[in-house]
């Protein structure tokens, strides 16, 4: 079989790559190594305190992999009761506040609700139970919802009558992974953290550490004690961190390989690295909330990626029995969509409810999905599947396939969620910046309720924007 293509368009003719015998460009003199950054300000750390870290900078020709860096602390339970992390690891983190030369260069909130949240859609239940439980905090097991007994039912086997029970199996819900980790009373329990933030995990490139004059200042805000964990004990379980590194993968360049570097960018020029952020904003929903209800989100960037909307009753937030950073619920919301200045996004509605053409939240969901360009990927598979998304604050709807919401220890059960991709070519971010210009406009969540909610919604609003890092005199700032 022969093949003649060139009369379907006029282009260049090719072939494939896997016979051009070109050989790959050898890499010039470098070396990688890895330093363990200890906390400057103690050895242990309370629920609430700070850790604080310098990631060391002004050395000749290093630079910063923050992909492959992470954060490794020890949490030790001091109580005589077990306890369960929130999902993650990351639970234990309430905030990260990143400083350069005085400049803010990056502050994240709510950590741990945002962490979580991004895991439960980009995990599915193998990693979660799978490589993940190894590090990052999340249970190796799934939580049993109950028994299904198995009888005989017809003539008697030798030692056995009608109706004995000869076995069971063991039903389980696969969002039970998100109950996150047990620790025993007494243990500990080391979690090494992916660093969601504008010089590690989110940034296109390394940092030059060797063009910064003074160190990164890392700050990690460790959450409250009744946010973090779930237990049921009284009084509630304490934790400590017992140990914390910042452990960080450092490139180091050979003379002749930096003259590489400054052939590209020239030294006596600013050094520009395209970075996202998240930044976070909240609203309430009181208690018997019906009908339209509008909420301001003060997102004003360059360029606008993403909006988030984590409702979560508000009574989960500060409960020691309940997933604080994990339960997600539908406070009754039939429809929604977003207002940038005047545009509306989408144009029409996104429906959750309309008794006669909708049964479960599947609209909200797959927008959730675009959010993370992966509702055509396979490789984009959430642990968050219909059981967890279609919750509400109302009783459950078998017609149309809604359940109530899960309370208490069960609350992990929760996990709706709301989101809204901004981007033009959404799955080309990573080679140009299209997201919405807000700096001059207002943003709004509109949404309409049609029946009462039956307690207070905290309306955890967060937004997800590129950023610039420029690096000019030793100095780092962003460009917003």
């Amino acid at each position: 079989m022969s093949v003649d293509n060139s009369n379907l368009i006029n282009n260049k003719n090719s072939v494939t790559s896997d016979i051009l015998y070109n050989l790959k460009n050898s890499a010039g003199t470098s070396r990688r190594y890895r330093i363990n950054v200890p906390p400057s300000n103690g050895q242990t750390f309370a629920p609430g305190t700070q850790m604080n870290f310098s990631i060391p900078c002004n050395r000749k020709n290093t630079y910063l992999d923050g992909q492959n860096s992470y954060l490794r602390i020890t949490v030790k339970n001091n109580d005589a009761s077990q306890m369960l992390l929130d999902n993650t690891g990351a639970s234990l983190i309430n905030m990260i506040t990143i400083n350069q030369s005085g400049n803010l260069i990056d502050q994240v909130p709510n950590y741990g609700l945002l962490f979580n949240y991004i895991s439960d859609f980009t995990y599915d239940l193998g990693a979660h139970i799978g490589f993940l439980s190894a590090y990052l905090g999340t249970s190796a097991t799934m939580t049993s919802t109950g028994d299904i007994t198995l009888s005989i039912a017809g003539n008697t086997v030798t030692n056995k009558n009608v109706g004995d029970k000869i076995g069971s199996l063991t039903a389980e819900s696969f969002s039970a992974v998100r109950a996150g980790l047990t620790i025993q009373a007494s243990g500990q329990s080391t979690i090494c953290l992916p660093l969601l933030c504008a010089v590690f995990l989110n940034s296109d490139k390394m940092i030059p550490l060797g063009k910064l004059k003074s160190d990164i200042e890392f700050i990690v805000t460790l959450e409250t004690l009744t946010r973090s964990i779930v237990s049921t004990s009284s009084p509630p379980t304490a934790w400590s961190i017992i140990s914390a590194e910042l452990v960080l993968e450092i490139i180091e360049l050979s003379d002749t390989s930096q003259m590489i570097v400054d052939s590209v960018s020239p030294p006596e020029y600013p050094i520009y690295i395209h970075s996202n952020e998240w930044r976070y904003f909240s609203n309430t929903l009181p208690n018997g909330s019906v009908g339209n209800f509008t909420s301001l989100v003060s997102a004003r960037y360059n360029s606008l990626k993403t909006l988030v909307c984590l409702p979560q009753p508000t009574a989960d937030t500060t409960a020691q029995n309940a997933y604080s950073l994990s339960s997600r619920v539908n406070p009754n919301i039939m429809n929604y969509s977003w207002r940038v200045g005047q545009i509306v996004v989408p144009s029409k509605n996104v429906t959750l409810r309309n008794d006669n053409t909708t049964g479960g939240f599947s609209e909200g969901f797959i927008e959730v999905m675009k959010t993370f360009h992966g509702y055509n990927n396979n490789l984009c598979r959430p642990l968050i599947g219909g059981a967890e998304y279609n919750i509400w604050d109302q009783a459950a709807s078998i017609p149309l396939n809604i359940a109530q919401k899960a309370v208490n220890t069960g609350s992990y059960l929760n996990g709706f969620a709301i989101a809204q991709e901004l981007e033009v070519y959404s799955t080309r971010s990573d080679v140009i910046l299209q997201g919405v210009n807000t700096i001059a406009q207002n943003c709004f969540f509109d949404c309409n309720i049609d029946t009462a909610v039956t307690a207070n919604y905290l309306l955890n609003f967060f937004a997800n924007f590129d950023v610039i890092l420029a690096i000019e005199n030793g100095v780092m700032r962003t460009i917003l």
